[in-house]
């Protein structure tokens, strides 16, 4: 599919998803100006607010945490989009049924956008790299790509295991911007479509 065709597709799903986060952009192939590309990505933030339920003689039980992106969910797809098989807590897939063109959802925090907007724009090789990075000089990437101040466990098969407080480690970076987790890893900044 042309760059220009999915870009005006993603944009009318970013609308859709405005109200719900509080931050959203098209990452992917879209957002490195390849004249093809074959899906659509899109790194959010969603608007998480603190409930208590009520009873009869006021507040019952402890605030939760709702997600307003998930309430909207439930309640059904922007026109033409329709569920493509994955709905988990960070990651979802909608495919819009009128192009077939599938559309990957990566849901971040304020503290780990800058990482997931870099990570999820890539390409491939190009976030590899970034992982790469991370790892030699003693980093992670993980949890939600967290930038942790630590290296990740190796287990038994040499691969790399996330730390196990995710989110709530006391030794990650803050990437509130996608050029501050580049120089967190000491990696000059490239702009979207000089990344190879």
């Amino acid at each position: 599919m042309k760059n220009e065709e999915a870009a005006e597709i993603g944009y009318g799903l970013l609308e859709w998803l405005a109200p719900y986060c509080r931050r959203a952009e098209i990452a992917g192939s879209v957002r490195r100006g390849k004249p093809e590309v074959k899906d659509l990505e899109i790194v959010a933030i969603p608007v998480v607010e603190m409930r208590q339920e009520l009873g009869l003689f006021g507040p019952v039980g402890q605030p939760v945490e709702v997600s307003l992106l998930e309430e909207a969910l439930a309640r059904g797809l922007p026109p033409h989009w329709q569920p493509g098989g994955k709905n988990g807590r960070k990651y979802k897939r909608f495919v819009h049924f009128r192009t077939w063109l599938a559309c990957d959802l990566f849901l971040a925090t304020a503290e780990s956008w800058g990482g997931a907007l870099a990570v999820r724009t890539g390409p491939a090789e190009f976030s590899t790299a970034l992982m790469v990075r991370a790892r030699r000089i003693g980093m992670q990437v993980s949890g939600g790509y967290y930038l942790h101040r630590h290296p990740a466990k190796v287990g038994p098969d040499g691969e790399a295991i996330p730390c196990e407080k995710g989110e709530h480690c006391v030794m990650i970076v803050p990437c509130y911007e996608e050029i501050e987790f580049f120089e967190a890893l000491g990696v000059e900044w490239k702009e979207p479509e000089e990344r190879k």
